[in-house]
């Protein structure tokens, strides 16, 4: 049996938690360590795709063989964005990032696919690679692909998270 009484119905705020028979937290604060779930037997895992396809330097890239006008997304704010057409220079077999541009890619959890991009508007970042999308997947964001492939790898290789690079 658990029970909860709160210091006002107005903001719920819990005074006092009795959870089997204990005295869980008292005054806001938290009175006995709280165990973690074992996410492995609720069947709750991430799975994240393999280290040797997140750190190829080629997957950040947009392949073309020419001057191309391709989609970027233009982040007006947290919850707008915006259509802008860019004609993007070829370079070594990809579309080469305009300054203020970021390379974007979103990488299957399961590795199965990968879709490039550019976005604008968030900021200079080396790199970035998350597991913190709606998803799951992977997304990956930065200024230098061989930056972010290695950020990417990171991720992969502590088993989810963030990591940012210089």
């Amino acid at each position: 049996m658990s029970v909860i009484t709160y210091f006002s119905m107005r903001y719920f705020k819990p005074r006092l938690v009795i959870a089997g028979g204990q005295v869980v937290a008292a005054g806001g604060k938290v009175c006995t360590p709280v165990p973690a779930p074992d996410w492995l037997s609720l069947g709750l895992q991430t799975q994240l795709p393999p280290r040797t396809l997140v750190g190829d330097t080629g997957l950040y890239g947009v392949p073309s063989a020419c001057t191309a006008v391709f989609p970027v997304i233009k982040l007006k704010s947290a919850a707008i964005t915006q259509l802008n057409e860019i004609s993007l220079v070829s370079r070594d077999g990809y579309l080469e990032r305009q300054e203020g541009l970021l390379y974007c890619a979103l990488i299957d959890r399961r590795g199965k696919w990968v879709a490039n991009g550019f976005v604008d508007g968030i900021g200079q970042i080396e790199s970035l690679a998350t597991i913190c999308t709606t998803s799951h997947d992977l997304l990956v964001l930065g200024k230098n692909r061989s930056a972010m492939a290695a950020a990417a790898a990171e991720v992969v290789a502590i088993g989810g998270g963030h990591c940012a690079g210089r």
